[in-house]
């Protein structure tokens, strides 16, 4: 009965080799050589020219029937790239699953996971995408085409990038670049090189990178990498507060970038657009560009670009006096900012989550072989019972610290990314997301009791020159300074964090607009007091404050937030380094 069913086994396997022979023949017989230069074709300007390659897709599809296999999964493979392109995530998604699953080329199956990691990031599906990219990684080394090696390496570089880890995203750009492509990957490798090193902010606007990257694109007529580096440049000239340069990059290519049909590249260009001309005094220019910039409705992820125009258009309104259009733009503005900052710690989380779980698969691994080797050990000790006891006390002794030893890392990194996910990085104190969801916590505890609160918003006035005329690092001190002081003048119950740039916001609990005039204004004298510091080098330093309250405002975060605002603009407009109260419930006005 073995016999036979080892005959049968062997059979069975010819056949099928049989079979896998006369299918390969029959592929080989029926591929399609005037469809292998179509696909040739589209693969070369699937981006430079993608209504061209459109109409490829329409002709390689109208020849399907007499393809081979493999020609038949190139075109599906395609067809879901283009789904990626034009935004249809789920249907790309369904597709390049597909020819992951079936595609029996171990290329192209490593070219649709690279594919894949695209919608699954745009719609949220971070912890999957990074599965994937976890295990495109481990594929790479067995992929010998370099072009398909760096279609990898860049799809890790972006990916690293949402992420927050900028640095090892660098890190890959430049394996890119080591594989010296040539022709249209030669300018993605500088794009992505470029955009890694601007996430970590280690590339200067002279750095002659940027006009290499470009010269690399414009050579191989893929004029848009070419226009997603120059928007690179501009945004790092005007973080620098370089605007004319960059204005003059936004203006010339315009044209061109509106010409491409690539929405996400013209609404990022109007965004940053719209913030230089408003840095520059361009008001109606910014309002202008702006507007062009946001969408009719919120997008599934919103960009700190976005945000940014919300907020232009938001201050050009306020600046405008037209205060119902202002707060219209403010609570868009808040919406996009906080949605931002969600999917950017979502995107940190299921990173970490999934470098975790890749992680504690290899401790488990080495806890195996560990076990193994001692297992070993015991039954080859087992003769000599007395040394055989002691040597396995102390090697399982040891496995156990080891494992103490990696659990206590394990969870002082936890707490560490907690720390880092909720606090501001220059001053210790809350960052904007986490002051929000502190701040609409204890609004709901205090409506619950009927007690009240006041919000402090405070600005440090002229800051933006003091940057300018004594360096970042003078301006770091001073924010750190204003913070230190602050503390002096807070509860433990209160809520302090800060809001973007020079701008705080104090929660106080229990205190109500008739007594809060008394801690703003120590909080105010303060701030002005350490003009006299010696580390200050004298330099007048002043805060401005709009206080708010849920007598007032009701708790509504966003109407506080609004009401202080409108508060603090009117201690700006009144000279600075002053105190004002919105008593509009009061039917008066006081400042201090």
């Amino acid at each position: 009965m073995k016999r036979k069913a080892a005959t049968a086994s062997r059979w069975l396997l010819g056949v099928l080799l049989s079979c896998a022979g006369a299918a390969h023949a029959e592929a080989e017989a029926t591929r399609d050589p005037a469809a292998e230069a179509l696909f040739a074709r589209a693969e070369a300007i699937k981006v430079s020219d993608n209504t061209g390659f459109r109409q490829l897709l329409v002709d390689l599809s109208a020849r399907r029937a007499g393809m081979n296999d493999a020609q038949r999964w190139h075109l599906a493979y395609l067809q879901g790239w283009q789904d990626v392109y034009r935004g249809e995530y789920e249907a790309s998604a369904a597709v390049l699953r597909k020819v992951l699953d079936g595609a029996p080329d171990p290329t192209l199956r490593f070219r649709a996971r690279a594919t894949l990691i695209n919608p699954l990031a745009a719609t949220h599906q971070y912890e999957p995408a990074y599965r994937e990219l976890d295990r495109l990684l481990k594929d790479l080394p067995s992929i010998d085409d370099p072009a398909v090696r760096f279609q990898g390496i860049g799809e890790a570089t972006q990916l690293l990038v949402a992420a927050g880890q900028a640095d090892l995203a660098t890190h890959y750009a430049r394996l890119g670049v080591a594989l010296e492509p040539q022709g249209i990957s030669a300018c993605q490798a500088s794009y992505l090189l470029i955009m890694a090193m601007s996430s970590a902010h280690t590339l200067p606007p002279d750095d002659p990178g940027y006009e290499q990257g470009i010269d690399a694109c414009v050579a191989s007529d893929n004029l848009f990498w070419a226009d997603a580096i120059r928007l690179i440049h501009a945004q790092t000239l005007i973080r620098l507060e370089q605007i004319r340069p960059a204005l003059t990059i936004l203006q010339r290519f315009q044209a061109e970038v509106a010409s491409s049909g690539y929405g996400a590249l013209t609404h990022d260009w109007a965004a940053t657009w719209a913030d230089a001309l408003y840095r520059s005094g361009d008001l109606d220019g910014a309002y202008r560009r702006a507007r062009q910039s946001v969408p009719e409705q919120l997008p599934a992820v919103p960009t700190p670009l976005l945000a940014r125009a919300y907020q232009v258009l938001y201050e050009v309104a306020k600046r405008r006096g037209d205060m119902a259009e202002a707060l219209d733009w403010h609570e868009r503005y808040v919406d996009a900012d906080k949605h931002y900052l969600d999917t950017v710690s979502a995107s940190s989380l299921a990173y970490q989550r999934v470098k975790q779980e890749v992680d504690g698969k290899l401790r488990q691994l080495q806890k195996a072989e560990d076990s193994n080797r001692i297992l070993q050990l015991q039954q080859a000790l087992d003769r000599k019972a007395v040394q055989a006891s002691r040597l396995s006390i102390i090697l399982l002794l040891t496995v156990l610290a080891s494992v103490v030893f990696w659990l206590v890392r394990l969870k002082r990194s936890q707490k560490r990314f907690m720390r880092l996910a909720r606090h501001d990085g220059l001053t210790g104190i809350f960052n904007r997301q986490h002051f929000v969801e502190q701040a609409e916590r204890m609004l709901a505890a205090a409506q619950r009791e009927g007690s009240h609160l006041c919000l402090l918003l405070l600005d440090l006035d002229h800051f933006k020159l003091i940057n300018d005329a004594h360096g970042h690092a003078f301006g770091d001190l001073v924010l750190k300074r204003a913070v230190a002081v602050c503390h002096d003048h807070l509860r433990n119950s209160d809520i302090f964090g800060r809001l973007g740039g020079e701008e705080f916001g104090i929660l106080l609990p229990g205190v109500s607009l008739t007594t809060v005039r008394q801690r703003a204004e120590a909080i105010r004298s303060t701030i002005a007091a350490t003009s006299d510091d010696e580390d200050t080098r004298g330099v007048v330093i002043s805060a401005s404050l709009g206080v708010a309250s849920t007598e007032h405002a009701g708790y509504d975060l966003r109407q506080l937030l609004a009401d202080a605002d409108n508060a603090l603009y009117r201690a700006k407009r009144s000279g600075r380094n002053r105190v004002e109260l919105d008593m509009l419930a009061f039917g008066q006005q006081v400042a201090t």
